[in-house]
Order: structure tokens, then C-alpha cells, then sequence
């Protein structure tokens, strides 16, 4: 079984349980417990997150004006 966390939490759930080995990504922000630094991320977010909150609102409303700046 192959399972991708998309939520923090159900990783944490997923560890808990025994499956961690089955775990094969994860949300960018599932990095709890550490072992799961080492899985792969299936997401990355699209601002800059070590910013203010003003900087980060900022920079999402300006990705929803510009739709294209959300392909890579």
C-alpha cells in the first residue's frame, strides 16, 4: 500500500498507526514526527511563507489576479 498525506495531522495519524513505512509523500508542512523529513513533499507553497502576514496576503491576491503565475 502506497499512501500520500495531504494533511499534516493524518500524517501524524498515519506514523501513529504503524504505517509510516507506506507513506510515500507528503504536504509540505507535514514534518512532524521528523522521520518525515525525509519523505518527499508533494507540494510546495507558491509565496515566499517567511514573510509577514501583510507580505503573504499581498502576494496571494496577486497570484489570483495573475492565474498563469500558478504554472511551472
Amino acid at each position: 500500500m502506497q499512501i500520500v498525506s495531504l494533511i499534516a495531522g493524518v500524517a501524524e495519524i498515519i506514523c501513529a498507526s504503524g504505517f509510516e513505512d507506506c507513506l510515500v509523500s507528503r504536504f509540505y508542512e507535514c514534518d512532524y514526527s521528523k522521520n518525515l523529513t525525509g519523505i518527499p513533499a508533494c507540494s510546495s507553497p507558491e509565496t515566499d511563507v517567511n514573510v509577514s502576514v501583510i507580505e503573504i496576503d499581498k502576494n496571494v491576491k496577486m497570484l489570483f489576479r495573475n492565474p498563469h503565475l500558478f504554472i511551472e
